[in-house]
C-alpha cells in the first residue's frame, strides 16, 4: 500500500515522509558530557563524551584507584559519576586518590538537536557490544563495539606515565550498564594486556542488569533452582528460538566477543573477580526498564530472581571454585538504584574495600576473611601462618593456606615496635593449596607477617 501511494499520490508521500522524519528526530535528547575522549576509528578522528574527576593528559602520581562507571539507559554519565563519588563519602575531585571516569554511550534518540561533527554513537543498544556505530550529523557508518571503546579507555588510563601508582581498576555498571559490565567481564580483552609487574588488581561490579550472558543453554525461568537444558533442535522448535543467541548465550556471537573467541571467554571468566549485586526491593516484574522479551524472560520474571538464578548457573557451569573470585549480594531494602547499591555496606566494600561488618566477631572483618579464604561466619576458622623447621638445621619455613587469585606478601621486622618491611611476594596456581616460604634465622629475634591481597 505504501508503494502504491508513493507513486500515485504525492500528497500522501509528503505526509508519510513527514511522519518518518518526526519519528527519526530525537525523542529524549540528553546533554552531552563535557569531557571528550579522543578515539580514532577507521582513520576518522572521533570522540566519546565523558565525565571525569582527573585530567587525563598530565601525570597523576597520587591516583591509586580507577573507577570506570557505566551509565544506565538514562544515558547520563553524570548519574554514574555521582553514585561512585557519593559512595566514597568525601570525594575531592582531582585531589583525590580515586579517579572516576564515566563515558557516555549514546543512541540516535538521545542525540542533541545539533550533533557534533565528530561524535561517536551507536545505531542500536550499545550496552551488549554491538559494533553498529555511527558518527556525526549525517550518521556515517563505522564499525566499533562499545567494548572496544572500554578497552581503549582502560589502556589509556592504566599507563604508568599517567597513573604510575595505580593499584586497582574497577569497572562498574548499573541496569543497562550492568548488562555491559556482565558481558565485558566475559569477553573483554583489556585485562589480558595488563602488565603483571605493575600488580594492578581489576574487578567488575555488575549491578542489577536486566539480563546476563549464559555459558550454556540451561535455563530456570521460574527461579525454583531446577535448570532445564535444551538441545539446539529443541531451542529452534521452542517459543523462543533465539534464547541462546548472543547477547543471552554463546550462539551467533557479535563481532567483538567472536574475535575474543568462545574458548577464551570460557577460560578467562572464572579467573576474573566479578561481583554481582541487586537490591532486595528490585523485584518488580513490571518495572519500566526490565527486559520482557522472550530471551530475558527465560532468565526469570524479575531482577532479584534473574541474578540469583544466574549466579547458580555460574556455579553449575564452573563449579564451586567460582566462589573464590566471585560473589552475589542482595542488598536489603534497596530498589532499582545505582546510588542506593553503591552507598550500601556491600557497595562500599566492593567499590573501595571499605567494610564495617564482622559477622563472627573474631576481630576480622568479613571482607578481609573473604580475601583470606576463611569463613566469616565461623570464629574458629581463621587465617593462620605456622612455622616449620626444614632438614637444614638453620632452615625454617612459613606455611599458610592458599586461596586462588591472591597475592601473598611476606613482611619482616626485628621488633614488634618497628615497621614491617616486605621481603618477598608470592602468587600461586589455582591448584596450589599451601604456601611455603623458606628463611634462616640467627641468634637475634625476628618477626614475620603474611599479608593477603587480591591478585
Amino acid at each position: 500500500m505504501w508503494v502504491v501511494a508513493r507513486w500515485r499520490c504525492p500528497a500522501i508521500l509528503l505526509l508519510a515522509f513527514g511522519l518518518w522524519a518526526a519519528l527519526a528526530a530525537p525523542l529524549r535528547a540528553v546533554p552531552l558530557a563535557s569531557g571528550r575522549y579522543p578515539i580514532t576509528v577507521s582513520g576518522q578522528a572521533l570522540f566519546i563524551p565523558y565525565v571525569g574527576s582527573h585530567p587525563i593528559d598530565t601525570p597523576q602520581p597520587h591516583v591509586r584507584q580507577l573507577v570506570l562507571a557505566i551509565h544506565s539507559s538514562s544515558y547520563l554519565p553524570q548519574d554514574a559519576y555521582n553514585a561512585v563519588a557519593a559512595a566514597a563519602g568525601t570525594h575531592t575531585g582531582a585531589a583525590d586518590s580515586v579517579c572516576i571516569f564515566a563515558p557516555q554511550f549514546l543512541e540516535p534518540a538521545e542525540l542533541p538537536a545539533t550533533v557534533p561533527a565528530d561524535l561517536l554513537y551507536w545505531s542500536t543498544f550499545p550496552f551488549r557490544g554491538t559494533a553498529t556505530a555511527r558518527w556525526g550529523p549525517s550518521a556515517q557508518s563505522v564499525s566499533i563495539s562499545a567494548f572496544e571503546v572500554v578497552d581503549r579507555i582502560l589502556t589509556t588510563l592504566s599507563t604508568s606515565t599517567l597513573f604510575p601508582n595505580l593499584k586497582m581498576i574497577v569497572v562498574v555498571g548499573h541496569s543497562a550498564g550492568g548488562q555491559l559490565v556482565n558481558r565485558y567481564a566475559v569477553a573483554g580483552r583489556f585485562q589480558n594486556t595488563l602488565e603483571a609487574q605493575r600488580e594492578i588488581h581489576m574487578r567488575y561490579l555488575v549491578l542489577a542488569p536486566s539480563s546476563c550472558l549464559y555459558f550454556s543453554a540451561e535455563r530456570d525461568p521460574d527461579g525454583d533452582g531446577i535448570f532445564t537444558t535444551l538441545s539446539a533442535a529443541e531451542i529452534a522448535a521452542s517459543a523462543c528460538p533465539t534464547m541462546n543467541d548472543y547477547p543471552y548465550g554463546f550462539t551467533n556471537l557479535f563481532s567483538y566477543p567472536s574475535a575474543t573467541g568462545a574458548t577464551t571467554m570460557r577460560a578467562q571468566y572464572p579467573k576474573r573477580f566479578v561481583f554481582h549485586v541487586v537490591g532486595s526491593a528490585d523485584n518488580d516484574p513490571n518495572h519500566s526498564s526490565l527486559g520482557t522479551d522472550c530471551e530475558s524472560m527465560q532468565q526469570g520474571t524479575q531482577r532479584v530472581i534473574r541474578m540469583q538464578t544466574y549466579f547458580r548457573h555460574l556455579q553449575n557451569y564452573f563449579g564451586p571454585s567460582i566462589l573464590k573470585r566471585q560473589t552475589m549480594d542482595i542488598v536489603p531494602g534497596i530498589g532499582h538504584s545505582y546510588s542506593g547499591l553503591l552507598n550500601s555496606t556491600v557497595g562500599r566494600r566492593l567499590l573501595y574495600n571499605v567494610d564495617t561488618i564482622d559477622t563472627d566477631k573474631d576481630g576480622q572483618l568479613d571482607w578481609a576473611e573473604w580475601m583470606a579464604g576463611t569463613d566469616a561466619t565461623n570464629a574458629s576458622n581463621q587465617f593462620a601462618v605456622t612455622w616449620q623447621r626444614t632438614i637444614n638445621p638453620d632452615g625454617h619455613e612459613l606455611v599458610w593456606p592458599v586461596t586462588p587469585g591472591r597475592r601473598y606478601r611476606i613482611l619482616r621486622s626485628n621488633s614488634l615496635s618497628e615497621p614491617f618491611i616486605e621481603v618477598a611476594k608470592m602468587t600461586f596456581a589455582d591448584e596450589v593449596t599451601e604456601g611455603r616460604w623458606a628463611f634462616t634465622i640467627g641468634s637475634a629475634p625476628v618477626f614475620y607477617r603474611v599479608q593477603v591481597e587480591l591478585q
